[in-house]
């Protein structure tokens, strides 16, 4: 018999595909079909001006592969010209979310505030952009193939190794850098979360809520007890109304091939967000998509392309592609545990207690952490994702990163126009000053990101 928790989820996903489906069907009405051969045209074109591997010499980014030891290709974005001073020694690794691809951080890595004092890598994820497919995005598939990619990029580019993440991306480096010692050397979590912390703080509210309502029933005239329960309730459902959308990926009936109206719009919308006030919505897809059959038959200049994975993923029908990636929401990363030893890939990285034959352990996130939050994020609830996650970073690292709030930016602050010069002028400043002289640095932060915006959407704090 399923549990009340699983019927209010049940309940909760079919209310968003009703919801989301009659949306759906309103806006295909005002818009059209996306069907229509002139958006064809418009989609093939910009998927080759993105994807294809013959870069011209004045694109600002070019298409670079790197094979793990057990075979995996993954595809990442740098930048085209090395401006960087080779004394520089930070690598810099940017990771995406759903559904985005490597170019998300297309702004960064064009940078020439960062590029003359850091290698900067956008990574594609297994399953998006031009990266390998994997069997699953099970914590046993996803967090060890991101680490150990990792690794083999620190040991191209020798340094300290800043991780910079959004949506997806954060979930999975935080768990990488809260399972690995010394693999990444700060953490930036971009409008993201730790899974373990987001957990915990769920259930608190809950028990505080309960427990408020349970001690009102006996004491009836402490009032203040109804007010506690209110005030974490709120947060709570607030959280769980945002999150809507993800009890309808795991109702056990939904597909995307079952549902790809929905799905189209799902993933327009989330364009929408992004850039809305963009109009080349062809060129947000091909991003999403990634290569077509065209692309992958073509090589780089040292004769690298896109591995036979690729190949056979653009071949399906576009729902297929998305109902694999929507696994992310599927397989476990938010709560299963992610066991056994560690890839030999990963031997210099192995925690001391770890290596001594104890337990496995990935309730602190083992690095300095900054966050870089939108205020407005329609599907993660600051209160939830944000606060009290400095109590979930390892006590050695603590007080090492900042905490910066952004009041009117969304959750796609790596695209927003004060969003991503947020991120660039904090990265700049974690260059420049390291980790042990950065959060005595608040004053500079909060003065240079000031003048970026008005002070009182810029609020700042040590992390």
């Amino acid at each position: 018999m399923p549990s009340l928790s699983e019927i209010l989820g049940l309940i909760e996903g079919c209310s968003s595909l009703l919801a989301l489906g009659f949306l759906a069907c309103i806006d295909t009405l005002l818009h059209g079909s996306h069907e229509t051969p002139r958006r064809k045209r418009e989609l093939e074109k910009a998927t080759h001006d993105l994807w294809s591997l013959d870069t011209p010499a004045e694109n600002p980014l070019k298409h670079n592969f790197l094979l793990l030891p057990n075979g995996l290709q993954l595809h990442y974005l740098s930048r085209q010209k090395d401006t960087r001073d080779h004394k520089a020694q930070v690598l810099i690794i940017f990771l995406h979310g759903f559904p985005d691809s490597s170019y998300l951080w297309s702004n960064l890595l064009s940078s020439d505030l960062l590029s003359p004092n850091a290698t900067l890598i956008s990574l594609d994820l297994p399953g998006f952009g031009g990266s390998d497919s994997l069997p699953s995005y099970a914590p046993n598939d996803i967090l060890p193939t991101v680490a150990i990619a990792t690794a083999e990029l620190r040991k191209k580019h020798a340094g300290r190794c800043i991780v910079v993440a959004h949506d997806w991306g954060g979930a999975i480096a935080s768990r990488v850098a809260a399972r690995t010692h010394g693999l990444v050397d700060h953490l930036v979590l971009v409008n993201s979360l730790f899974p373990l912390h987001f957990r915990t703080t769920l259930g608190r509210r809950v028990k505080r809520a309960v427990g408020s309502v349970s001690a009102w029933l006996r004491q009836p005239l402490r009032t203040g007890l109804l007010q506690v329960a209110r005030e974490e309730g709120a947060v709570f459902f607030a959280q769980l109304f945002k999150s809507h959308y993800v009890f309808m990926i795991n109702l056990p009936f939904f597909s995307a091939q079952r549902f790809p109206l929905i799905i189209h719009y799902f993933i327009t919308t989330c364009h929408r967000m992004a850039s809305p006030k963009s109009k080349d919505e062809a060129t947000h897809w091909a991003a999403s998509l990634g290569p077509s059959r065209t692309e992958c038959s073509q090589s780089t200049t040292t004769g690298t392309q896109y591995s036979s994975s690729v190949s056979t993923r653009v071949s399906l029908f576009p729902a297929r592609i998305w109902d694999a990636r929507l696994h992310l929401y599927k397989d476990g990363l938010m709560s299963a545990r992610w066991t056994g030893n560690l890839d030999p890939a990963l031997t210099a990285f192995i925690p001391a207690e770890e290596e001594r034959g104890g337990a496995i352990d990935e309730s602190r996130i083992r690095c300095p952490t900054s966050v870089i939050f939108g205020m407005e994020d329609p599907a993660l609830d600051p209160r939830i994702c944000v606060d009290g996650l400095a109590e979930f970073v390892h006590p050695d690292t603590r007080g090492k990163g900042v905490l910066v709030r952004l009041k009117g930016v969304g959750h796609w602050s790596p695209v927003h126009a004060v969003g991503w010069r947020v991120v660039e002028k904090v990265l700049a400043i974690l260059i420049k000053t390291g980790e042990k002289e950065f959060p005595g640095n608040l004053v500079k932060v909060k003065d240079e990101l000031g003048a970026m915006a008005p002070i009182d959407d810029v609020q700042v704090e040590e992390h």
